[in-house]
């Protein structure tokens, strides 16, 4: 069970403006791979922590790879940790060139107090350069916010973590219960997948995004006649119509999604707040 998820870190991908947070830049290349930022998770009664596949459950994704990319783990899903941090470290080979990139986990004792769950807002996800995208587990995701002492709780969620979807809007149903059944939520809401499209299917081709990096806010070249902010597992945090401009003085450190709207074209960008 994952507890929290902090801010994401990226590589540059060269359809997107994306600078990290820290000290380190990486150089462009075609086939990129892209890590979360450290997180903790909730070890089981036993004190123990099985690594998951976090390609599998989209923790870990691929930009500009070819289909026969191979993404390699360490340590492998499946490896019982204890108590403490430990790092993962994912590498993609493509072409007879890798790229590599990895987090740290710290395994924590479950919490005292009581359970409660929090059902995630809408969210925003983008599709792959096949035009798919995989429905993430939204308990493992960081999404569904679990705090308090709720055991290994029940989870269901329709449809199910890893089916393939085309653009469009998904109502999602989930539930939860804790182990005692002391706790429980029955919920829904709605995911928005939307096409990854690349300054040049913008009708604006001169459309820019500045400054970024930025701390206080973010302008636009142009006026849009819509305009999303959300965190990159998904969830929606703003939303505003016809402006050239978003306050984010308000916001947490971290890389976000930004889609812009004018008409019928759209826009994806990620962006920094420092």
């Amino acid at each position: 069970m994952i507890k929290t998820i902090t801010n994401f870190k990226f590589k540059v991908a060269f359809i997107f403006i994306s600078i990290l947070t820290s000290s380190s830049i990486y150089a462009q290349s075609n086939c990129d791979i892209y890590c979360p930022n450290d997180f903790a998770v909730v070890a089981n009664s036993n004190g123990e922590y099985v690594v998951e596949d976090y390609f599998a459950n989209n923790l870990v994704t691929l930009e500009e790879c070819n289909p026969g990319a191979v993404v390699s783990q360490s340590p492998a899903p499946g490896t019982i940790m204890g108590l403490g941090e430990f790092e993962v470290t994912m590498t993609v080979t493509s072409g007879g060139e890798t790229d590599d990139c990895d987090f740290d986990i710290s395994v924590i004792e479950e919490q005292s107090g009581d359970c409660d769950f929090d059902c995630p807002d809408d969210q925003l996800g983008t599709t792959d350069s096949a035009g798919n995208y995989a429905i993430p587990n939204f308990a493992t995701n960081g999404a569904l916010v679990v705090t308090g002492n709720c055991g290994n709780f029940t989870f269901e969620q329709d449809p199910v973590a890893g089916t393939i979807v085309t653009a469009g809007i998904y109502s999602i149903s989930l539930s939860a219960e804790s182990e005692p059944g002391t706790s429980s939520i029955s919920c829904g809401f709605n995911l928005t997948v939307d096409e990854t499209l690349n300054a040049n299917s913008f009708s604006i081709n001169t459309f820019t995004v500045y400054p970024n990096p930025a701390s206080n806010k973010i302008n636009f070249s142009n006026e849009v006649e819509n305009a999303t902010l959300a965190s990159l597992t998904g969830k929606i945090i703003y939303q505003t119509k016809m402006t050239n401009s978003i306050d984010v003085s308000y916001l947490d450190k971290g890389i976000y999604i930004l889609k812009i709207e004018n008409g019928n074209e759209s826009l994806i960008k990620k962006i920094v707040i420092n």
